[in-house]
């Protein structure tokens, strides 16, 4: 039997022309300042302007002999960051504050790696105010360094990642919760590592000496693909091998022989995860897959590319829970614990809910009020919490109790509650009524 303690608090449910005054008050502030972040895996030609108010900057792929001025912020972070020169193979991700409240940047980064086939992640951020000391420009005229790793990105890539970022927000919150691992790990096969993760596995053998030797980070990428592999396409099975190369080979096929191909693709990929796991090797010598022959570099980028492409493929399905094994097996629990609460009539229920910034997994505290469980034990309506935020606006400060942003139903993606955070709800898939109070502790 489920049920809750009474809240040792008076509530006090914050009208929605409170709300809109305090926070554009807050948008006020927000408007001075700016988030930058210098990502790695992206080279760019010219600054290109993704969405309003957030732009991808070069950093320019060279200073010259004589120096040319940069940002200050720059300049400060070059010594923590290893020198000027570490810069020169990054760009940098400026989004205005006024404009970023339903920007997710970890999402956008997914779906720049997904469409540039590169890992496209954050090296360091910063937020500064517009037009201010980190703006200003200083001369620099040391070590002069041009690198450009790879082909700049084309404006067709960047327009595939606006559409992969409207589709992975798009996405119903378990599909994209059952997503995150898959994407995820197949960004960290793409990843720059340091040097302790680039160790040749046989110690006696230079890559210097055998070009292509493979490395412990190609163990690594091979450890990350069968994550992958598996979050994909396997759920509970006793014969994981086999399952693997029938799931995976029947969804990506266009043809008949295209399958067997695939087939005996998967199975040398799962063999080969299977000796990274359990041996903390690979196999060296070249893997034949039908009439085709691949050396071990060659046969690690395919798994890459196979698991991309699987990735593409499930975003654009109309019906990615059935690939993704997201059926009513998965569902079933978390509707009784709701359909249980609903029935003991234990309301207020205090919660915390979980949005889709996956890469902090933030949690925030909500109420369900009486009646806001449906009857098929959805979560149809919840009061969110708001914060004290201290503002400046006109040199002024200013105290202000507001929502720190205004959630929509796409990104809750579950409820846990307070006295037992092992009981999950699941938030209504079509509408959820979302409103916001204010916690007002007895004296």
């Amino acid at each position: 039997m489920i049920t809750q303690n009474q809240p040792d608090c008076q509530n006090i449910l914050l009208t929605d022309d409170a709300i809109n005054r305090a926070i554009e008050m807050a948008e006020k502030s927000r408007k001075r300042f700016q988030q930058i972040a210098l990502i790695n895996g992206i080279v760019l030609e010219t600054e290109i302007e993704v969405f309003p108010g957030i732009r991808l900057v070069p950093f320019p792929p060279s200073l010259g002999k004589r120096g040319k001025e940069i940002p200050r912020y720059i300049s400060e972070w070059a010594p923590a960051a290893g020198g000027i020169q570490s810069f020169f193979d990054k760009t940098q991700l400026i989004i205005d504050f006024s404009e970023s409240s339903e920007f997710n940047g970890d999402r956008f980064f997914q779906a720049l790696s997904l469409a540039g086939n590169s890992a496209v992640q954050i090296a360091t951020i910063v937020s500064v105010k517009k037009d201010e000391e980190p703006f200003k420009l200083v001369p620099y005229t040391g070590p002069t360094h041009s690198y450009l790793p790879r082909d700049p990105a084309k404006d067709a890539d960047i327009d595939e990642a606006k559409c992969l970022y409207k589709l992975l927000g798009g996405l119903p919150f378990d599909v994209r919760r059952k997503l995150h691992i898959p994407i995820n790990r197949w960004i960290k096969s793409h990843a720059e590592q340091g040097a302790m993760s680039d160790q040749v596995i046989d110690p006696e053998i230079s890559p210097k000496d055998i070009p292509g030797s493979l490395t412990t980070r190609d163990v690594d990428k091979m450890i990350d693909l069968g994550i992958a592999f598996e979050s994909l396409y396997l759920l509970g099975s006793s014969n994981l091998a086999l399952d693997l190369r029938n799931r995976a080979s029947e969804y990506l096929a266009e043809d008949q022989k295209e399958q067997e191909d695939l087939k005996e693709t998967f199975r040398e990929i799962y063999n080969w995860r299977s000796k990274a796991v359990h041996d903390g090797k690979l196999l060296t010598a070249d893997v034949r897959v039908g009439k085709e022959s691949f050396t071990p570099s060659e046969f690690i980028k395919r798994a890459q590319d196979l698991c991309r492409r699987s990735i593409l493929k499930i975003l654009k399905d109309p019906y990615p829970r059935i690939i993704l094994n997201l059926d009513k097996e998965y569902l079933k629990p978390l509707l009784e614990n709701g359909r249980k609460l609903r029935k003991s009539k234990a309301y207020p229920i205090k919660c915390k809910f979980r949005i889709t910034d996956d890469h902090h997994c933030q949690l925030h505290c909500a109420i369900i009020p009486p009646g806001g469980i449906s009857k098929g034990g959805y979560v149809k309506e919840v009061w969110i919490e708001c914060m004290t935020e201290s503002v400046e606006i006109d040199n002024r400060n200013y105290d202000l109790v507001i929502p720190h942003v205004h959630y929509s139903r796409q990104q809750i993606q579950e409820f846990m509650l307070d006295s037992d955070d092992s009981i999950k709800l699941l938030p209504n898939p079509d509408e959820m009524v979302i409103k916001y109070f204010r916690d007002i502790k007895p004296s």
